[in-house]
């Protein structure tokens, strides 16, 4: 589960990298008539940090296995966070599936739906871990 927990956390920093650096920086304003302000574009590292957090979690477990327990709560509890607070923009996203209207491009959309992918996923990987092994039948 701390390999698990490493690379999750790996590929979400790599996520919010991408994220970010991937943002165009120029001043016209889109469809809709906003002009994002640059402090926004910051936003788009959350899933790096939380990507950072989960992936030392993992890397600390490794190092020191007498954290093994506490340090994949941790990295459990940020990829809770994690989840929960993508869900908002994953709600809309799954909504525009059903209706015909989803395409990939929106950088806030793509964040939020890969990282839903990857908490709720490590979430589920820790559960099925944790659960007791049944006796052979």
């Amino acid at each position: 589960m701390k390999y698990v927990a490493l690379i999750c956390g790996l590929a979400l920093f790599g996520l919010g990298l991408n994220g970010f650096f991937s943002q165009s920086n120029d001043s016209t304003p889109p469809a809709n008539g906003e002009v994002q302000e640059p402090l926004e574009y910051r936003i788009t590292l959350i899933p790096a940090l939380m990507g950072v957090v989960i992936a030392g979690c993992g890397l600390l477990a490794i190092v020191k296995p007498e954290t093994n327990t506490l340090a994949l709560h941790a990295a459990t509890g940020v990829a809770l966070l994690g989840g929960m607070g993508a869900m908002w923009q994953t709600r809309q996203a799954i909504g525009k599936i059903v209706d015909g209207t989803f395409s990939f491009g929106d950088t806030a959309t793509d964040l939020a739906l890969f990282m839903s992918v990857l908490c709720w996923g490590f979430i589920l990987a820790k559960i099925t871990a944790m659960s007791p092994t049944r006796p052979p039948a």
